[in-house]
């Protein structure tokens, strides 16, 4: 009996050597994602170094492959610049991102700002009167697995053209199989240090908006953020609804917490992204970020994650982080969730399973600029 187990055995893990080439075909980008063997943290070039790769192995018959581990990675990429200055590379197995100082200039001029609309985009929630952000839904088909987008319809044309003439962010380039991964820092709640340890593990860049509560609860994670080769956003000092501040409140509120890191970090910046709390914006808040040389930054999926004492259970958090996933996807998760910390690690092998790169925020700029150049 022992011999016959042994040589099913051995017939078994023969079958699995040879379907191993097959998967890692199917299964991997064009860029190889790895694990970070160390890590370098700098002010206005954050360099994440990427050591061993992933690992893939076989899964039963009906499920999807899980990425593991690589074969090391030996991809070289030309520096790609925006057309303002913003760049992030992939050399000799480390992440580089720059991001150039904002020309505040106008700043001293509101008229223009002044004699913009104030209204909330027409195409959001009537019965809301904050004007929060939402998010078009996508389906997935059930026969093909095809992921059905209906921006189309849920937002409007006149959203989507106000968004692209100030630079704000809704999601990336839909016609490439890439995401991107943002949290929002509201307040510690003893869960971001392992959100950073699975990005690190994994070898992802995460963006990470930070509120001033957060700079003062955690300026030890903070500094981990930095020296660990993600990305710092801005979330405003007080979390207020910038839609309806002054000119002069929202003027604060982006260069005070931008004083508090500096503050905590005098070497950092300069903070390229900000998003607005809530998601609530208009034309007049659109021009006033770009008047400050930030990019507002929304987000193409998210879920109720933020109630921290109504959490989903694992199994339902993953299957609607995995039911979002959309090319261009621009995820906003809440660090405060315990489920998040816990599913952060099977979603980005997950979405790697499906052939998508998880990359920097800022590639949307590159992108960005390269489509406005073509055009």
């Amino acid at each position: 009996m022992k011999n016959k187990l042994t040589l099913s055995y051995i017939l078994k893990r023969a079958a699995v050597l040879l379907l191993v080439p097959a998967l890692l075909v199917s299964c991997t980008g064009k860029n190889k994602v790895a694990v970070p063997s160390k890590t370098v943290g700098v002010s206005r070039a954050a360099e994440l170094v990427l050591g061993d790769a992933e690992r893939v192995e076989v899964v039963p018959e009906g499920t999807i492959p899980v990425v593991d581990e690589q074969p090391p990675l030996t991809n070289t990429q030309e520096p790609s610049v925006s057309a303002d200055g913003v760049s992030w590379s992939f050399e000799n197995g480390k992440y580089t991102y720059m991001f150039p100082e904002p020309d505040r200039s106008t700043l001293s001029d509101l008229t223009d700002v002044n004699n913009t609309s104030r209204a909330f985009f027409d195409d959001i929630n009537p019965d809301d009167a904050g004007g929060t952000w939402y998010f078009a839904p996508t389906t997935v088909d059930p026969v093909t697995g095809e992921t059905i987008l209906t921006w189309g319809k849920d937002r409007s044309d006149t959203t989507l053209a106000l968004l692209a003439k100030y630079g704000g962010i809704y999601r990336g380039d839909t016609t490439r199989k890439v995401c991107y991964l943002t949290f929002d820092c509201g307040y510690e709640n003893g869960f971001t240090g392992k959100i950073i340890d699975t990005l690190n593990a994994k070898g992802v860049s995460g963006t990470f908006f930070i509120t001033g509560d957060y700079v003062k609860q955690a300026p030890d994670i903070i500094e981990r953020m930095i020296d660990e080769g993600h990305i710092l956003g801005n979330h405003t000092v007080n979390h207020i609804n910038m839609a309806k501040a002054t000119a002069q409140e929202f003027i604060d509120e982006i260069t005070g917490l931008e004083d508090m890191v500096k503050a905590l970090r005098p070497n950092y910046g300069p903070i390229r992204y900000y998003r607005p709390p809530e998601g609530a914006t208009s034309e007049w808040a659109l021009k006033m970020a770009d008047k400050l040389g930030v990019r507002t930054t929304l987000w193409s999926y998210t879920y109720k994650d933020y109630v921290t004492d109504a959490q989903l259970d694992h199994y339902t958090a993953l299957q609607n982080l995995k039911g979002g996933l959309h090319p261009g996807c621009v995820y906003l998760l809440h660090a405060v969730s315990s489920t998040n910390a816990a599913v952060l690690g099977e979603l980005i092998d997950w979405i790697r399973a499906q052939g998508y790169e998880i990359l920097p925020l800022c590639d949307i700029d590159i992108t960005d600029a390269q489509a406005q150049n073509n055009g």
